[in-house]
């Protein structure tokens, strides 16, 4: 069961708009995953870098389900995702995944 009620769940997918086809396009940037911040690059704007960060969301999960909580998360330390815009079947193509760790002893920003 989801959350009801006040709680708002932040979106895991990242939203392109087509101007060719007037319409939105998407990537889902992964489970327990949120995208904070993007930047497009000035010279090809194919090409997007998305910061994504843990969702630590808990919620009640039916019996025989999977909990999020209990899947190997990836998701302990942000990620920098390089996306791919194309024309193609898949109009958003993940090019590479970075992890993103503050140096030790110090806490990154969106900690």
């Amino acid at each position: 069961r989801l959350p009801t009620g006040n709680i708002r769940v932040p979106d895991p997918r990242v939203f392109v708009y087509d101007v060719e086809s007037d319409t939105f396009i998407f990537y889902h940037t992964g489970r327990n995953r949120v995208p904070t911040t993007h930047m497009w690059e000035a010279t090809d704007p194919r090409l997007m870098a998305c910061e994504t960060i843990p969702q630590n969301l808990v919620y009640e999960v039916e019996e025989g389900e999977a909990s999020p909580t209990n899947d190997k998360l990836e998701a302990e330390e942000n990620q920098l995702l390089t996306l791919f815009a194309t024309a193609g079947a898949e109009p958003i193509l993940k090019q590479d995944s970075v992890s993103c760790r503050p140096p030790e002893g110090e806490s990154g920003p969106n900690r």
